[in-house]
This record gives structure tokens, sequence and C-alpha cells, in this order.
């Protein structure tokens, strides 16, 4: 705001504050000069009503000794009207009097029978003499009675004649005259009123206001003065005129004379005076307000708009802008407000995205895809629509982090979503080909799992084709810097509201059908079924059985022999983990391992086992039994522990085994990890005498490549390719391939799995010396693999025809 503003605004202010200041002073001049000639009118008034009240107490004695004489005059009375004649009063009989009692006999209509003087005096309507209906109703009454423009003092005492008739003695003085009291109104410029419980009896026919609210003014009045004789002086507004009152109690209970002075004669000179000064005060002080109203807003307006901003900012609106034309300091100010706006719903913007989105891959992240879902729920269960839920996982995705470096796993997520984003982009085609209505929505939850939200659906067959536009992004290998991986994923589907009527038991019952689906050897997409749900049960209850397993020590090791088909002699054993469930009796590993291995607890178990293997096979060996190897099966993730070498060579000083006796089981997984830190372990697991064997080979993802990169020294042909040998069989050729390649390779050959003569025989054909298998023996504990160790002859196979 400029400074002439300023300036101008503070002088109009100045100028409109003095004229208030005089017009204050003023006024309270003329209210003391009013209030004072009032109080000295109230103090005549009260004088010439003090003077009348004297004369009045005199009135009051010879009324009270008439009254006295009620009982007499109402003998008199009866007496009287019974012999139809006028009574006779005796003066003897009456205590000093000045006034002659009123003598009347009433029927039940208040009409006159008869009276002891004249009827005339008394009027046609008896009804409107006071105490007349109090004498019917047999009350004593006491009261004033104005007849005939005076003023009487009454008092009526009922005497029951008859039935119908009641006589009454009225005995009264005379009070005062309406002149009498208008001529002291007169002079001392004072309204009188009498005022008994709350009553008013007026003298006079006066038109003053007051006389129907008089009664009121004893609680509205407000105190303020005095008169010289000490009474206080209220003073009241009615109608916008102000009256001064005064209360002036009666000897008699409940009774006032009410002394009212609405004459203002101060006003009437100086009265105009000050209407001047006040018009002139307001319309000063009025333009004084309307000039500073005008340059208030011009500062005002732009400061509320910066406070209204300020508030709808800590709302959390950062969309509101403030608009202001002007080149002072607010309009800078103005500018910069909008321009921290600005700067605040861009960070803004930057942080909603960092919170709802994921970074590596630019999908929604977990935080957004639990939002959306539980509004999706929730609208699909008011508008009674459906929905679906896919959960999608990658298989085997730890392979390629292991392998190609989590570098390599981050680009094949990052591919993954583009692939997956297009759906979106294409949802529009694949809703208008089965449902127009249907939305797509893709998250990636963390690691390598996904979702798709499915809204508006109007059936299944709509899922299904979404669905196989999922499964159709992995059809196309993924380039990893150079390497062409091929990626498969299990899905799990389920869909609201038969699945589930909230997010959380939709979301878990996707993730059941998913695991359901990574389980299944055939079908990669699984829709939800109850069943799963109590599948899951039995897996929690697994994993706590699991727990309460190791800290019981209900695992054992169990062995299955070796036998060198040269000799037909045992030459060592492979051993095996069996758990022994309290209930359910012996659990083999392929039911728990996968489990062990989640729960965490695989290095304890793995431990467990190689120190109880390691410690029987050197007590066999102490007992003069010719045992040269021990297999023991070990987890990549016994592997990756920074302390397995620390602790198996532990194992061995402990139990005393000579470290070539021991042969590590591997599975072709444990090939696809870090491999310089894998192949740098077995160099010195070797370097001990420590031998490396793959297991189960055929059946996972090693190459001949892996075979020639690693330091192997045995190869152990998978179960499943010896039990389909047959003559001319595709397997036995494969078999032989195999075989040929070990052989090839300078590696040592295992057979697993032979069960009958023919596998025995096709074996020493292909010079696979080494086999294990039910057609020796199966995996038995200890004490009966020792029973075995001592039986002199094992099976011999029988000649089998060729063809």
């Amino acid at each position: 705001m400029p400074l002439k503003y300023k300036i101008f605004s503070s002088i109009v202010m100045v100028v409109a504050a003095f004229i208030v200041l005089v017009n204050i002073a003023v006024s309270t001049m003329v209210d003391r000069l009013v209030e004072e000639q009032a109080v000295a009118t109230m103090d005549r008034a009260v004088v010439a009503t003090e003077r009348y009240e004297h004369q009045r107490q005199q009135l009051l004695t010879s009324i009270a000794q008439l009254t006295a004489n009620s009982s007499y005059l109402r003998g008199v009375l009866v007496e009287s009207y019974r012999n139809n004649a006028l009574p006779t009063i005796n003066p003897l009989k009456l205590t000093r009097s000045s006034y002659a009692p009123l003598l009347l006999i009433i029927n039940s209509e208040a009409e006159l029978l008869f009276d002891n003087q004249n009827a005339q005096s008394v009027g046609d309507d008896l009804s409107l003499l006071p105490g007349v209906n109090a004498a019917l109703r047999g009350v004593n009454y006491t009261g004033y009675w104005n007849f005939e423009g005076r003023i009487y003092q009454v008092s009526v005492v009922p005497s029951k004649v008859s039935d119908t008739t009641v006589g009454a003695v009225i005995s009264g003085y005379q009070m005062a005259t309406p002149e009498h009291m208008k001529t002291m109104e007169q002079v001392t410029g004072v309204s009188t009123f009498f005022l008994q419980n709350d009553r008013v009896t007026r003298l006079e026919n006066n038109a003053l206001p007051l006389v129907h609210i008089v009664a009121q003014i004893r609680t509205q009045g407000m105190p303020a003065l005095k008169t010289n004789s000490g009474y206080p002086v209220s003073f009241v507004n009615i109608h916008g005129n102000k009256y001064y009152l005064l209360f002036l109690p009666l000897s008699q209970p409940d009774t006032d004379i009410v002394l009212i002075h609405a004459a203002d004669p101060a006003e009437t000179s100086i009265g105009p005076i000050r209407n001047i000064t006040i018009i002139s005060s307001t319309i000063t002080l009025g333009l004084g307000i309307l000039v500073s109203w005008l340059l208030a807003m011009r500062i005002s307006r732009p400061v509320k708009q910066l406070t209204d901003a300020a508030r709808v900012f800590g709302d959390g609106n950062l969309n509101y802008r403030v608009k202001l034309d002007s080149d002072d300091e607010i309009g800078r100010l103005a500018n910069a407000f909008n321009n921290m706006a600005n700067d605040l719903q861009i960070q803004e913007e930057k942080a909603i995205d960092l919170a709802y989105r994921d970074t590596l891959t630019n999908l929604p992240n977990r935080r957004h895809f639990n939002e959306q879902l539980n509004r999706l729920v929730r609208l699909a269960r008011q508008e009674n629509r459906q929905i679906a839920l896919l959960f999608i996982d990658l298989d085997n995705f730890k392979r390629i982090n292991d392998s190609l470096g989590h570098s390599a796993g981050d680009e094949l997520l990052r591919q993954l979503s583009e692939r997956l984003a297009a759906i979106i982009r294409s949802s529009d085609y694949i809703s208008w080909s089965v449902d127009r209505n249907a939305k797509v929505q893709i998250s990636r939850l963390g690691g390598d799992e996904f979702t798709v939200i499915i809204d508006r659906i109007r059936d299944a067959q709509c899922v299904s084709a979404i669905v196989t536009r999922v499964r159709a992004v992995f059809n196309e290998p993924f380039d990893l810097n150079g390497h062409q991986v091929t990626m498969t994923a299990s899905i799990g589907i389920s869909m609201a509201p038969q699945d589930g009527v909230d997010s959380e038991s939709l979301m878990k019952h996707a993730d059941s059908a998913m695991y359901a689906a990574k389980q299944s050897n055939n079908a990669k997409v699984q829709f939800f079924a109850p069943e799963m749900e109590a599948k899951e049960i039995r897996l929690l209850k697994l994993e706590s059985d699991i727990h309460r397993a190791i800290k019981q020590q209900q695992f054992s090791v169990h062995y299955q022999p070796f036998v060198d088909l040269k000799n037909n002699r045992i030459i060592g054993a492979e051993a095996l983990v069996r758990w022994y469930h309290p209930k359910n009796g012996i659990i083999y590993p392929d039911q728990f391992i996968e489990h062990v291995e989640k729960l965490g607890v695989i290095v304890e178990l793995g431990d467990f086992v190689l120190l109880s293997a390691c410690k029987q096979f050197a007590a066999w060996r102490r007992a003069g039994f010719d045992l040269e190897k021990l297999s023991v099966n070990v987890s990549s993730l016994q592997l990756q522990h920074p302390k397995f070498l620390e602790r198996f060579r532990h194992i061995l000083q402990f139990t005393g085994l000579p470290a070539h006796c021991i042969e590590i089981e591997i599975t072709e997984s444990v090939l696809v990890g870090d491999a310089k830190r894998t192949i740098r372990l077995f160099r010195e697991l070797q370097s001990m005498g420590v031998r490396i064997a793959i297991d189960d080979f055929g059946t996972g993802y090693s190459s001949l490549n892996y075979l020639k990169q690693y330091p192997i020294n045995v190869l152990k042909i998978d179960k499943s390719f010896i039990a389909e040998i047959i003559d001319a069989s595709p397997n036995s050729g494969l078999v032989s391939a195999i075989i040929a390649m070990a052989q090839s390779l300078r590696l040592d050959i295992v057979a697993e799995g032979v069960e009958n003569d023919w596998h025995v025989h096709y074996l020493q054909q292909k010079q696979v010396n080494i086999v294990q298998g039910y057609f020796y023996s199966k995996p038995l504990p200890p004490q009966d693999f020792e029973q075995l160790l001592e039986t002199p002859n094992l099976p011999k196979h029988k000649a089998v025809a060729t063809h």
C-alpha cells in the first residue's frame, strides 16, 4: 500500500475519533442536567405525597374504628330485614367514628334488596362495587372504591341472612378527589399511581403508556439516582421515551404510591444541539469508516487471499493459486507464493510417484496395489459386480540372479514389466472382444511377484482371455546382455465375490492358487478352489511341526548302499534324512525339504545329517568294515553359508573321518549360482580330498558347458531315466548318451534307481560299475545297514535275454 494512502486513512480516523469524543462529552453533560432537574422534581413530589400520606393515616384510624363495629351492625342488618323495617342504630353501641356505615342486603344475582340509606347512592349494578362478589362468596374484603369521582377506602363484612340472600356491612371513607391529585401533579410535574399487590389504581384518566405496565417497572427499572430524602429513583425507556420512577411505600402492606416523571425540559433547549452533534459525528465517522474500509480492503483482500491459500495448502490441496495483478510488495509476495506452490506441487507429484510406483519397473508398487484392490473390492461389493486377481510368480528366478548376476535379474524384470504394461495398452482390444467394460491394472509387489487386477468382468471367459495374453509375454526369450533366457511363470487366480469379499482373503486365495500352479507338473495356471485353502492350512501345520522336529530331534539318518558291479560288493553308502513324525510316522525328504529351506533351518538340519553320517561312517570303518565313500546331500543354501567350510572341517575333525571318504552331492541348481564363488569352493573342497557329485543329472538346468566349467568328479544318473530302460527304448538311448558324455569328460558314473536284472545287465554293458537301488537294498537305519554289511552275499542279477 502506498504511503499517501496510509497517511490519509490515519487523518480520517483521527478526525472521526475526535468528533465522537465531543459528542460523548456533550451527551453526558445534557444527561446530567436532565437528571438533576428530574431529581429536584421528584423531591417536590415526595414532600407533597408524604403530606397526603399523613392525612391518609388519620383516615385509616377512623376506618379501623368503624370496622370494629361490624358485628353489631350485622345483627342490626339481619333484624331490620326480617322485620321489613329500617334498622335502628344505637350510637352507644358504636365505637367512635366519623363515617356512617352502609348496610346492604343482596341476593345471589348481586341485586340490591335493602339498604339503610339511599339505594341511588350506590347505583344499580352492585357487581361493580368492590367486595360484593367477595361477600356473595362469604369472604371479607378490604380495598379501594372509585365511586362517582371519589376514592373510598372500604371494608366489606358479609353476613348470611337466608339461603338466597346475604347481608354486607360496608364501612368507608373518602380518601381524595381527582381534583386534589391533579393539583398536586400540576404543582410537582409528577404523575401518581396507587400500586397494591402489583395492581394499579389510577387517580385520574391519564394517557401515559405506563398505566398498563407500571406493575412491571419495579423489576425493569434501573436504579441510578437518589433524591435528597434518600429514595432511589429509577428510569426506564418505553417506546423511545425516558421515564423517571420512584416507589414510595405506604404504611399499608403491599401498597405503594408510584411517582412517575416524564417531562424533560432540559432536552427542549439542549436537545437540538446534541442532535446536530450526533448527526455530524455519525456522518463523519461513517465517512471515516468507509474510506478506511476501502483502503483496508485494498490491503486485506490480497492478504486474505494469501491466508486462504496457506490454509488450502495446509489441507493438502496444492492446486490453489493466488490471482493478483499488482506490482507492489503484496503482488511480489503473491508471485513468490505461486512459484513456491508450483515447486511444492512438482515435489508432491514426485513423492507420490515414488510412494506408489516401483522404481525398477515403473509399474505400480505394493502400496498402490493394496489401495486399488481395497477400493475395487469395496466397489464390486456395492455395485454387485465381479473382479479377478492374478498372482504371477516367476519360476526359478533365483537362478538368473545366481548365474548371471542381479543386474541381469533386474533387466529381466524391466523387460517383463514392459511386456506386461503392453497388456494394459491393448486391454481395450482384449476387453472389447470379451467384455467392453473390463479394465486391467498390473502391479509389481516386489521380487519376482506381479499382480493383475481385472475389474468389471462378466465371467471367467474374460479372465481366461487376459491370462492367455499374460502367458504370451513369456513365449519370446529375454535378451540379458547377450544371453537368451526363456522364463516361465506360475499364475494363481481368485475372483470376487465367490473367492472372497475382502482384499485380504482375495490376495490369500490367489497366492494359494499360485503355489498350487507352481507345484503342478503340467498346469501353470490355477483358479482358486476351497481345497487349496485346506492345503495351505496343512502346510502351515507342517512348517510348525518342522520347527518342533528340529528342537525335539525327530530327524534321523538312513543309509542306502553303493554296490560295485565288478565284484558285487558294498563300497559305501548315501546318507538320506528321514523324519519320524510322532503322529504321521516316517516322512520322506521330498515332502519337507522344500519347506525346511523356506523356513531357513536347512543349515541346521544339514549340519545334523553331516555330523550324524560322518560319525556313523567313521564308527563302521573302525569296526573293520571296508567302506570307501560316504555320499551326503548338501543344499545350495548350505554351500552359500559363509562358514560352510569352517563347519565342515570342524565335523571332520570331531568325527575323525578322512576327507577323501566324503562325497558331497549337489543338485544341478547349484551350478547356476555364483559361478566364481562355487568353483572356488569346489576346488577348496577337492584340495582336502572331498569329491563333488552332481545328483539327479538330466532333470534340472545343467548343460555340457556347466560340466566342463565346474570341477565335478561324479555324475549320478537320475532314477527316472534308469526306471524306463528297456530294450530299444528311446530312454535307453538317452542314458547311453549321458554315459558317453560323462565318460568322455572322465567323470565317474553312479546309476540311481536300479531295481531289476535288466537294469544291472544294461549298466554292466555300458561299463557303469557303481549303482544303488532297491534291487540291493532300500535306505536302512544304522543297525539294519550294519546287518546288511555283515551279509556275505548280495543279490546277483540273472541273465537277461536281449533282442
